[in-house]
């Protein structure tokens, strides 16, 4: 997986190629890529002119364009870096969680050009609509029990946002 900021040269890693041709990035890269996960790669990114220079962390992406998840505000870098500590190990959370953090995940990968197509858009978007629909809000409370239809269609779109991660699904 190339771990490298989305479009530009690096000497220690390798770059992306043209916006909408690149690989997903793994959760773990963008931990690094942030001010608040560990391993940070912001003095990198700031020395090499930050996101105007294709040295995009995430704290920007939530400056602008902002990012939500159903109708949740990702507002923190530590809130994202949180989440996307689900998409790394998917047995450490349940499976709303866990679908929240593979929708941020790529969300955050198609918010820096890389590869998409309708099937991955349209798993982003029934994500959003099921997290919504049953008030996800990072757990400041329980949502109510999910119904079979709707523990079906977060195991479904779960599964194609892990091929997607795979670059298994945007061919």
């Amino acid at each position: 997986m190339n771990e490298s900021p989305p479009s530009q040269p690096s000497t220690t890693e390798a770059t992306l190629v043209a916006a909408g041709e690149a690989e997903p990035r793994s959760a773990q890269y963008w931990i690094r890529w942030s001010t608040c996960g560990e391993d940070s790669r912001a003095d990198q990114a700031a020395a090499n002119g930050g996101r105007a220079n294709g040295f995009v962390l995430i704290d920007d992406l939530l400056e602008e364009p902002g990012l939500s998840i159903g109708e949740y505000r990702v507002a923190t870098c530590d809130r994202a870096v949180d989440l996307l500590l689900v998409a790394e190990d998917p047995s450490s959370s349940d499976q709303v969680t866990l679908l929240a953090a593979d929708v941020l995940l790529t969300e955050l990968n198609l918010s820096v050009g890389s590869k998409g197509c309708d099937a991955v858009e349209g798993a982003v978007s029934a994500g959003h609509m099921l997290l919504a629909s049953i008030g996800y809000d990072a757990g400041t409370s329980s949502p109510s029990e999910l119904s079979v239809s709707e523990e079906e269609s977060v195991r479904r779109i779960i599964e194609m946002l892990g091929r997607y991660k795979a670059n298994d699904l945007c061919d």
